[in-house]
């Protein structure tokens, strides 16, 4: 074998082992963004719309956007016992223990927390 042919086959070996690296990367943020979708289905809370609810406000990007809740819930939210998080593009209530392991996995799904994330 030639200097040459091992160097090709170096840099084959090289390539080969960046493809795997990229490949393993992709299949482990898949499978996050599967488990955050997990997170907020089991832990989301079911709020009930009602004529007395406050407006809350808060920044998705550069938007600002608006739902009611009843006045409990904002204390919540500003106490970060609860979040806000997007699935589907929809806007979810969670509690703050379900927050933590989505900020875990993945920090854009967390659009509201006011408690202490890890990091």
């Amino acid at each position: 074998e030639n200097s040459e042919t091992r160097e090709k086959k170096k840099a084959q070996a090289e390539r080969n082992r960046e493809l795997n690296r990229r490949r393993n990367e992709e299949k482990k943020r898949l499978e996050e963004l599967a488990q955050v979708r997990q997170l907020i289905e089991t832990n989301r809370l079911t709020l009930e719309d009602r004529e007395d609810d406050e407006p809350y406000h808060f920044a998705v990007g550069k938007r600002i956007k608006k739902l009611f809740f009843p006045e409990k819930i904002i204390k919540q939210l500003s106490q970060g016992h609860l979040a806000i998080v997007s699935l589907d593009n929809k806007y979810v209530v969670i509690p703050a223990k379900a927050a933590l392991q989505i900020a875990e996995r993945d920090r854009k799904s967390l659009l509201v927390f006011h408690g202490e994330l890890n990091r």
